[in-house]
């Protein structure tokens, strides 16, 4: 099931917006990222149309973009939630989304290794594609709360976000 980002984030309670930023600011949080690959140190496996839709469907990627869309809509929520609220519960949905953005990329990483036969280049992409968008969705999202969610901070994490639910339709289909 796709989590459906509002078109504009609406309300932002003028508390939760300062307490965003100065969490942030005082925490010196960093925007999630995802681990650096090492291509040049890896071997490929060449496989069969029917085992890469297997290597696809077993790395399961459609559910780790769930959980962070899951976990930026918790943030999102967040916006109309008190100072103490957004103090509390944003360091953990934080730590949550960057472990999220680093496991789906640990497993694009390993996914991508795999090279089937009469396979596109746009199909063999689609792991590395999915990861580098679930990686700027969150990072859109967190420049977002770094600016007090402004509503012109929001239209990059919709973007961000589309072409990830595009890209995972692809992966569950196994291209």
């Amino acid at each position: 099931m796709d989590i459906v980002f509002p078109g504009q984030l609406g309300t932002v309670e003028r508390e939760s917006r300062a307490a965003a930023q100065a969490l942030i600011g005082r925490l010196k949080l960093t925007a999630p990222h995802a681990l650096p690959t090492k291509q040049q140190d890896v071997a490929f496996i060449p496989v069969t149309r029917a085992q890469w839709k297997s290597v696809l469907k077993g790395a399961d990627l459609p559910r780790l973009q769930q959980e962070t869309d899951e976990t930026a809509m918790e943030i999102l929520l967040l916006r109309t939630a008190s100072g103490a609220t957004v103090g509390k519960r944003l360091p953990e949905l934080l730590q949550r989304l960057d472990r999220s953005v680093v496991a789906l990329s640990a497993v694009a990483g390993e996914v991508s290794r795999f090279t089937p036969s009469r396979t596109s280049a746009t199909e063999r992409g689609l792991a590395a594609d999915l990861a580098q968008a679930n990686q700027c969705e969150a990072q859109a999202l967190f420049a977002c709360l770094e600016q007090g969610w402004l509503e012109s901070a929001w239209d990059p994490v919709k973007r961000h976000a589309y072409v990830q639910q595009s890209g995972r339709h692809r992966s569950s289909e196994g291209v």
